[in-house]
């Protein structure tokens, strides 16, 4: 009965990863005799296995060893184990997280509880009060501390404080789930019944913020809440990241980017009287120079029409209604809503961004524009259809304009990416290697060493610490790795950086829940910043994905 009781809290203790805890196949038994501390020539009694209390199953040279009923497993961990029905109410509240660190120690106290004491079930309820508590404490101050640029993007969508959902009775019922506190309020537990999905059940939930409710509250019992409340997080963050959730507003990149973008693809409905004619390629030089104040009072008037179509007045006094508004700089309604919405919040937020920054107008685009003309590139792509299609962008560009495109377009990246780290991940920084060499120096091998056609390219931290970029011939690509050191080559094409096009991935949103398909392919920068987050994450993400 010693050696049942000592394996029964050496498997409570023991650390299940989700396949070993789903394939339950028991613990190998030389970890058992090491963990028993048998001296060699000891082994776990043969009777135990004769008498079908442990079971023997075969795991290549060695066996594991396992209880064959749970029942007398659970029994043997709970009465003999840890003695829980001997247990002081503290004595009984220090242990609890033991039985939280896997699946075998909570199937042992769900079957002690069945005939637990009133104390020690007043004892379990006040532990999962307090473990609740010590999470959505330890959860808010996470968001606080690390994402507050975003944290309204996270569960359950606020920037405010967070409280937790219980169910009323946490000894017969699970689950969690946060919500919004209120302003003002300090209580950060709250309860209600899981089961009501009635219309009353569901406006209280509603009213709460709450949109995600968890199906168990086990994994926030554990002893040591930081791994749990870290993981839940970064799986949040992977989700917002892949969706495109996150805009940098300390970017003077990203903000001259989406400002010339959105414009572009939506004058028409800020009636702006530009005639652009384009060939798969937007011409941005049509829309400079871009007097910011004047598009903020276009926006207005948009808002107003918006707002004022659905008020049933004539034409000519709805004009003078608006044209007074506009003149008295009254509160103007703001566009709302999702989906097939116009992105001109966002588009009004960038452009008082940069006027507080100091600019009045934008004189030119932030990039190199197309130096040749619609019609010679018409003309190469009717000379053939079928395998000029991937080129109809670069036709656009001359050689030199080209290369001066790709290095502007870097330059910018890096200035982006830096600002789009500092402000949203301050305290990760230092973490992504992309961000930490900054500067680079770049290096594209392309056929025939013309940058209109197909290569590869990689970067390298800058060794004399400036911006700096190489073109060669592809037969050249092998130095990359032997003298230049660089750890990879990427395939490219200028028309990589010219839109971006991607079914499963990519473009990423450049308004949160709008849909602006063109915008999202023409806000290069934005989608590259993305690419490189997206592998400075990755170690983040899988450190805390366990």
């Amino acid at each position: 009965m010693r050696i049942l009781s000592a394996i029964g809290k050496i498997i409570l203790n023991y650390k299940y990863d989700s396949w070993a805890a789903y394939k339950n196949e028991g613990l190998d038994v030389n970890h058992l005799l090491e963990k028993l501390d048998f001296s060699l020539d000891d082994n776990i009694p043969e009777d135990l296995f004769t008498r079908n209390i442990l079971i023997k199953s075969n795991n290549e040279d060695s066996y594991n060893v396992s209880f064959y009923y749970s029942k007398i497993r659970d029994y043997i961990i709970y009465f003999h184990s840890y003695k829980l029905d001997k247990l002081s109410e503290d004595e009984f509240y220090n242990v609890l997280c033991d039985f939280y660190q896997n699946h075998i120690g909570k199937s042992a106290l769900d079957f002690y509880i069945e005939n637990a004491s009133s104390s020690h079930l007043r004892t379990l309820v006040k532990f999962k009060q307090d473990k609740s508590l010590e999470y959505v404490i330890s959860h808010n101050s996470y968001l606080d501390e690390n994402f507050r640029k975003f944290k309204d993007k996270f569960d359950p969508n606020t920037d405010g404080d967070i409280g937790i959902m219980l169910p009323n009775d946490l000894i017969k019922n699970d689950g969690y789930a946060l919500f919004r506190m209120t302003p003002n309020s300090t209580q950060k537990i709250a309860y209600s019944n899981f089961n009501d999905f009635s219309n009353s059940g569901y406006d209280f939930w509603w009213e709460k913020g709450i949109k995600t409710v968890h199906g168990s509250n086990t994994s926030l019992l554990i002893k040591d809440q930081n791994r749990i409340v870290k993981k839940n997080i970064f799986e949040q963050l992977k989700k917002i990241l892949e969706k495109g959730r996150l805009t940098a507003y300390n970017s003077d990149v990203l903000l001259m980017e989406e400002v010339a973008v959105i414009l572009y693809h939506y004058h028409k409905r800020l009636y702006f009287e530009i005639k652009i004619e384009e060939f798969y390629m937007p011409r941005f030089k049509e829309i400079y120079p871009i007097d910011l104040k004047d598009l903020q009072h276009r926006i207005n008037r948009f808002r107003l029409i918006e707002f004022y179509k659905y008020k049933n007045l004539d034409r000519t006094v709805m004009e003078e209604t608006i044209e007074k508004a506009l003149h008295e700089n009254v509160d103007i309604p703001k566009i709302t809503g999702s989906g097939d919405v116009v992105p001109f919040e966002e588009l009004f937020k960038a452009t008082q961004i940069l006027i507080e920054k100091g600019y009045d107008q934008i004189l030119e685009h932030y990039l190199p524009l197309p130096d040749v003309s619609i019609n010679r590139a018409k003309e190469f792509y009717e000379q053939n259809r079928k395998d000029n299609w991937n080129y109809v962008r670069i036709a656009q560009f001359s050689e030199v304009q080209a290369k001066q495109y790709v290095s502007e377009f870097f330059r910018h990246l890096e200035l982006a990416y830096k600002d789009f780290v500092e402000y949203c991940f301050p305290t990760y920084k230092d973490e992504f290697d992309f961000y930490a060499t900054i500067p680079h120096e770049y290096f594209f091998y392309m056929k025939d060493d013309d940058i209109l056609k197909w290569g590869s390219f990689g970067y390298r931290q800058s060794p004399l610490g400036k911006f700096e970029i190489n073109f060669k011939d592809s037969s050249e690509s092998d130095e990359a790795f032997k003298s230049i050191g660089l750890k990879s080559l990427r395939s490219f094409s200028l028309d990589f950086i010219l839109h971006i096009r991607d079914d499963h991935r990519y473009p990423v949103k450049t308004v949160d829940r709008l849909n602006t398909t063109k915008v999202d392919e023409y806000c290069v920068i934005r989608n590259w910043v993305y690419k490189f987050l997206e592998v400075d994450m990755e170690k983040l993400f899988k450190e805390n994905d366990d």
